[in-house]
C-alpha cells in the first residue's frame, strides 16, 4: 500500500526493540513513513484520545477531532510500519510517554503483507502489554482492519482480523468493527484505490469511531470550543505534527541522507527525492516543533538511532513556540530557540556517526510583516554555526527576490529549492547533483562546481 502523501508528528523511541524480541520481522517497504498529530497540544481541560493506525486512520482522524470538539482532544500515531517491525514498539512507547490518554483506539494490519500470522499474533499481544503497562490506565479499543477493494487482499484482511479478534477476546478488549461497517459498501463509490476511501467513506468510518469513543468515555454531544483555550499549557500552535519518510527503506548500498525541516521542506521533498534517485537514499523529518520544544530532541534522537546517515541537512525556525518571532517581531523567544539549536547540534555530534552536517537557512517570506523575525533567527543561527564550524546553505539570501511574484508558491519555486537542496546534499558526497559525476577535488565551494545557484550567498563558517 502506498504511503499517503500527507499535507500536514513523529513521536519516537528510546528503546527500539524490546528485550528478548529475537523474532522474524516483515521486510520493510520501499517507502516507510510515520505521521503523528496532536490537536490542541498542552490542553488538559478535556480527556485526550489517541488513535493508532495507518493511512486509513490518518485519513479520518481530522473528522474525528472535529466531531469530538468540545468533549475530547485527539492525538494520532499513524505509520506504514507493521507491528512486527523492530521499531514499532519503541515508537509507541515514547508516544505513550508524551501524554496522558483517557482512551486509546489501535489498529495495524494493511501493511502486514509478508508477515507471518503467528508473528503478528505475538506482536499484537506485546502491543497490548505495552498499552496496559504504560497507558496510564487508558481504556483500550481494537479497531478491526478495514476491507480492501481486491477480493484476494480482502481474504487476507479477514484472516488477520480473525486472529486479532481471538487475541482481543483473550485480553477482554472491545472491538470497533470497522471491517463490518465498511465491507458492505460499494467499492466504486467509497474506495479511491485498493485500500483508501473517498471522503464520504472516511466520514462513515469517523462517525462510528466517534460513537464508540463517546460510548466508552460516557461523554455527550460535542460543544463549541472557543478560539482561545486557556486550560493547561496551551501553545500558540493549534496542532503539533511531525512526519518522517524513509525512501528506499528496504535497500542498502548508497549513501543515506537525512533532511530536516518544516512544512516548507515537506512541500517539495518529493521533488528532492526524485532528483536524487539512484544517487542517495533519502530520509526526511518535517515537523511543526521548534528547537525550543524538548520533544524535538527526543524525536531526532530516534531518527539518528534508526539509520546511519552520511549527510544531515537541517533547518528550523518558522514554528518557534511561545512568543513566535515570525508572527511577532517585537517579542521573541530567540534565546530559547538558540539554546535548543545548541542541544540539537550536540545530539547530532554525539549520535550522528560522523555525518557531514549542514545548516540550511530558512527561505524568505513574501509577507512584509514577517522578514524581520526570519532574519533575526538566521542571524542567531549563523552565530551558532560559526562557533561549531558547521557550513551553511543560505536559502534565505539565495532566494531573496521579488517575492510578490508567483515564484513563491508556483512550480518554479519548487524547482529552485529542489536544485539548491540537491546540490547541497551532493557536494559533500562528491556527486554532481545533475549528472551524478564525481566532483571530488573541486575547491573553493562547499557544494562543488554546481553552477551559479546560491554560490554568492553560501558560506562555510568553519573556514
Amino acid at each position: 500500500m502506498k504511503a499517503l502523501r500527507i499535507n500536514t508528528l513523529l513521536l519516537a523511541a528510546l528503546l527500539l526493540c524490546p528485550a528478548g524480541a529475537a523474532h522474524a520481522e516483515r521486510k520493510r517497504e520501499s517507502i516507510e513513513w510515520i505521521y503523528t498529530v496532536c490537536h490542541n497540544p498542552g490542553a488538559t481541560d478535556l480527556p485526550r484520545v489517541l488513535l493508532i493506525g495507518d493511512s486509513i486512520t490518518n485519513m479520518y482522524q481530522e473528522y474525528v477531532s472535529k466531531e469530538l470538539s468540545g468533549t475530547a482532544y485527539v492525538s494520532t500515531y499513524t505509520t506504514s510500519k507493521c507491528i512486527t517491525d523492530r521499531s514499532f514498539l519503541g515508537e509507541l512507547r515514547l508516544m505513550l510517554e508524551s501524554g496522558t490518554y483517557a482512551l486509546i483506539q489501535f489498529n495495524n494490519g494493511l501493511h502486514s503483507w509478508g508477515s507471518d500470522l503467528k508473528e503478528r499474533e505475538r506482536a499484537l499481544s506485546e502491543v497490548i502489554k505495552l498499552l496496559r503497562e504504560q497507558g496510564k490506565g487508558a481504556k483500550i479499543i481494537w479497531a478491526s482492519t478495514t476491507p480492501t477493494e481486491s477480493p484476494d487482499n480482502n481474504r487476507l484482511v479477514k484472516e488477520f482480523n480473525d486472529i486479532a479478534a481471538a487475541v482481543m477476546e483473550k485480553n477482554e478488549i472491545p472491538i470497533n468493527d470497522l471491517f463490518g461497517l465498511m465491507d458492505p459498501l460499494d467499492r466504486k463509490q467509497y474506495w479511491t484505490d485498493n485500500c483508501h476511501h473517498s471522503e464520504e467513506g472516511r466520514k462513515i468510518a469517523a462517525k462510528q469511531v466517534v460513537a464508540v469513543i463517546r460510548e466508552k468515555l460516557g461523554i455527550n454531544e460535542s460543544k463549541p470550543v472557543p478560539e482561545a483555550v486557556a486550560a493547561g499549557d496551551q501553545r500558540p500552535e493549534k496542532m503539533d505534527w511531525s512526519k518522517v519518510f524513509w525512501y528506499d527503506a528496504d535497500k542498502s548500498g548508497l549513501p543515506r541522507v537525512l533532511v530536516i525541516g518544516d512544512s516548507i521542506y515537506d512541500d517539495y521533498q518529493r521533488f528532492v527525492n526524485s532528483a536524487l534517485a539512484g544517487k542517495v537514499f533519502l530520509s526526511t523529518y518535517s515537523t511543526s516543533r521548534s528547537f525550543a520544544d524538548p520533544w524535538y530532541v527526543r524525536e531526532l534522537e530516534y531518527l539518528l538511532d534508526e539509520y546511519t546517515y552520511d549527510v544531515i541537512l537541517f533547518n528550523n525556525g518558522l514554528h518557534c513556540n511561545e512568543a513566535n518571532p515570525i508572527w511577532n517581531t517585537v517579542q521573541s523567544d530567540i534565546p530559547g530557540w538558540e539554546t535548543g539549536l545548541r542541544s540539537v547540534i550536540k545530539l547530532i555530534a554525539a549520535k550522528g556517526n560522523g555525518a557531514k552536517t549542514i545548516w540550511a537557512a530558512s527561505d524568505p517570506w513574501n509577507d512584509t510583516n514577517r522578514p524581520a523575525g526570519v532574519k533575526a533567527l538566521q542571524e542567531a543561527a549563523a552565530r551558532v554555526m560559526k562557533e561549531n564550524s558547521i557550513p551553511q546553505r543560505d536559502l534565505y539570501s539565495a532566494l531573496q527576490r521579488d517575492l510578490s511574484s508567483a515564484l513563491k508558491t508556483g512550480p518554479q519555486y519548487d524547482e529552485e529549492l529542489t536544485a539548491l537542496v540537491t546540490s547541497t546534499i551532493c557536494g559533500p558526497l562528491g556527486i554532481d547533483g545533475k549528472s551524478g559525476e564525481s566532483t571530488t577535488g573541486a575547491a573553493g565551494s562547499l557544494l562543488g562546481p554546481t553552477g551559479s545557484i546560491g554560490n554568492a550567498s553560501e558560506t562555510n563558517s568553519g573556514q
